[in-house]
């Protein structure tokens, strides 16, 4: 088993149109980005990704919720002639289903657990156990004085998203505003600074690990099973509700 590692460090604009805010049960996101060679400096990488979340909540009692949810990724990545794209899938699928468990425990505290399976591949080769990648979190949330809005808390998960099917200790920080909504589930991190309803400014760090073709990336001597693609990105965003216009 062998894996490549593409690191992108994108500090630059980009728009991003979100039809649902993240607390509705729907959204989507579409994303376009254009880099130059992080290698070399010539060249161009056009990458496009488009994301749709369903979430399915049930309230069960007063302090317990349960939230089944479906989440799909398609990502289009352009090279110019001159970019080495040598260890590159040009497609890449993200498909995920959980389900998770949210139950309040007196004295400000939550715990929160999650269940689910990951596809990831760029699908030019058959779906085998391969392309699966399991996940899981268990964590305990506390609460800041009587502010819900302001949570830190402790926890293991197992994550595929920076290594192959990996048990970590992780750390959580949620900060909520009207301006700011920062979020920080280690080794993941997105930040909002809301200027207005419509538009903000967006932070995150994101890893994923997808199953590729060796027919895809054209490596034949060494052939490499696995991409692994560490984001770090600075952008503009951009979102409209339109759940309550629509239902």
């Amino acid at each position: 088993m062998k894996y490549v590692t593409i690191l992108f460090l994108c500090f630059f604009f980009h728009l991003k149109t979100t039809g649902q805010a993240l607390k509705d049960p729907i959204h989507f996101k579409y994303t376009s980005l254009h880099l130059t060679n992080p290698e070399s400096g010539s060249g161009h990488l056009d990458v496009n990704c488009l994301e749709t979340n369903f979430e399915v909540p049930i309230t069960l009692g007063k302090k317990i919720k349960l939230i089944n949810a479906f989440y799909s990724r398609f990502s289009d990545f352009g090279f110019s002639p001159d970019f080495n794209n040598h260890f590159f899938s040009k497609n890449l699928h993200d498909t995920r289903c959980s389900a998770s468990v949210r139950a309040g425990i007196p004295e400000r505290q939550e715990l929160i657990a999650i269940a689910g399976i990951m596809a990831r591949s760029d699908l030019r080769n058959s779906i085998d156990a391969k392309v699966l990648f399991p996940f899981g979190l268990f964590l305990m949330n506390y609460a800041i004085g009587e502010n819900s809005d302001f949570t830190f808390g402790f926890g293991v998960a197992l994550v595929s998203d920076f290594y192959h099917d990996s048990i970590l200790p992780i750390a959580s920080l949620n900060f909520e505003t009207e301006r700011v909504d920062l979020k920080i589930v280690y080794p993941n991190v997105n930040i909002l600074f809301k200027e207005s309803e419509l538009f903000g400014w967006s932070a995150k760090v994101e890893g994923a690990i997808s199953r590729v073709s060796e027919q895809s990336i054209g490596v034949n001597d060494d052939p490499v099973e696995f991409q692994r693609n560490i984001q770090s990105l600075v952008a503009t965003r951009g979102s409209r509700r339109t759940y309550n216009q629509v239902f």
